[in-house]
């Protein structure tokens, strides 16, 4: 008796060590490891940190919560955890498997990127409008070599730009397929470059002038003026405030043609600034290499000057006065044509005289940045004298031009009006 009842206890001993050892791997399976990841600088809470267990045959692995707590399953013996978050230092600690402390840890910040600078360009089209526009940028005029507003185009597909006159080198721009007659060109929103202007006018404006170009394509405002049937073109000049104070720009080539640029601004007070644009090109080289006795190119010089004024209050008044001159002369025909010597072939020549003005005064509302009021004045006088072989042609246009606008809204930004008078003389002479 004696000895069965040693047997009959130690084996009942030994099946409760047994037991005793399952419930306990039993309640670190079930009993899940927690804890909280922070900042080990700002002692903030560190959300979506990845907490996983290192060498371990589960693929459990949780990330922290906003407040930067995590639970984990724990398994049955003890390992190690491997914590690691975006702009820290994976970190690991090692866990015991009868460990339930609330386990913290604190990760220090790797070391920082440098700057990222983001650029974006602005969209070339927009479908929110009801007009087809489109923006040609001064990013953009950089793709070629734009001496003049008609070489601007090279590298558009909207505007086309064709030679009317290969031995006069008259250019115009076409929209829609339709004559650049049918076309409005405006300079800073006010109709320029029109009438006898006409035929050479793409040359008249140069490029580092160009800060920006807007076409629309089919019928524009009647705000800007009402000859845009095919389209519109507006060129707009740098602004005094805005652009480089110094810029110079030198551009020559095999055919004997030189570019000469000069752009001055400085602002004159907090209130006002100017800008003074210099351009002159000059073409003395004879050019044949087709070989049928013309001119390729034809002779050119020009000097042209604009100066913008620009006066801003402060208080919702803004006033711009702007002053251009050009001279330019034109020579074209035959190789051998000299024009002091008659009889050595047909020939053409051109004498410009261009002079500008214009003033824009526009007042806003403070506190409705959608209400204005605004006074454009402009005047021009352009002459010129020509012939053709034997043929002459004089012509002389003064114009004159006064818009009064009112621009406000009906309930909403979503509807603008505008209102206004506008009043335009032209007078033509020509022989």
């Amino acid at each position: 008796m004696h000895l069965s009842f040693g047997h009959r206890f130690l084996c009942v001993l030994g099946f409760s060590g047994l037991s005793t050892t399952a419930a306990v791997a039993q309640a670190n399976l079930i009993t899940p490891v927690r804890g909280q990841i922070t900042d080990a600088a700002a002692a903030t809470p560190v959300p979506g940190a990845v907490v996983r267990w290192l060498q371990s045959a589960t693929t459990d692995a949780t990330t922290t919560d906003n407040a930067g707590t995590f639970s984990l399953v724990r398994p049955a013996r003890a390992g190690q955890l491997v914590i690691s978050a975006l702009g820290y230092r994976a970190d690991t600690i090692t866990v015991a498997a009868t460990d339930n402390a609330f386990v913290r840890v604190a990760l220090r910040r790797s070391q920082e990127l440098a700057e990222v600078k983001v650029e974006a360009r602005a969209l070339a089209y927009s479908a929110l409008t009801p007009t087809n526009a489109q923006v040609i940028s001064s990013r953009d005029l950089t793709k070629s070599a734009c001496c003049n507003l008609a070489e601007s185009f090279e590298t558009n597909a909207s505007v086309e730009v064709s030679t009317t006159d290969a031995v006069s080198g008259a250019k115009q721009i076409q929209l829609l397929g339709l004559d650049g007659a049918y076309s409005l060109l405006t300079v800073d929103n006010l109709p320029a470059l029109r009438g006898l202007a006409t035929p050479y006018r793409l040359s008249y404006l140069s490029g580092t002038w160009i800060e920006s170009i807007d076409i629309i394509k089919g019928m524009g405002s009647v705000v800007n003026g009402y000859e845009s049937i095919a389209g519109q073109v507006n060129v707009r000049l740098r602004e005094p405030e805005k652009t480089e104070r110094l810029l110079f720009n030198a551009y020559g080539n095999d055919l004997g043609k030189f570019d000469l640029n000069l752009n001055l601004a400085t602002p004159l007070g907090k209130k006002v600034s100017t800008a003074l644009l210099l351009h002159s090109d000059h073409l003395g080289r004879r050019v044949d290499r087709n070989n049928d006795g013309f001119l390729d190119l034809p002779l050119a010089t020009q000097y042209n000057l604009f100066n913008k004024w620009k006066y801003k209050s402060g208080t919702g008044l803004v006033s711009e006065l702007g002053l251009g001159a050009l001279r330019e002369t034109r020579q074209g025909g035959q190789v051998a044509f000299r024009e002091d010597s008659p009889g050595t072939g047909y020939g053409t020549g051109l004498s410009t005289n261009r002079y500008t003005a214009y003033a824009k005064t526009s007042y806003t509302w403070p506190g409705r940045p959608y209400q204005s009021l605004g006074l454009l004045l402009s005047g021009t006088s352009h002459a010129f004298d020509s012939y053709y072989g034997r043929r002459t042609y004089d012509g002389t246009q003064h114009t004159g031009l006064a818009t009064l606008l009112f621009q406000s809204i009906i309930g909403t930004t979503a509807h603008t009006y505008r209102a206004g008078l506008s009043y335009q003389h032209d007078d033509y002479r020509e022989t």
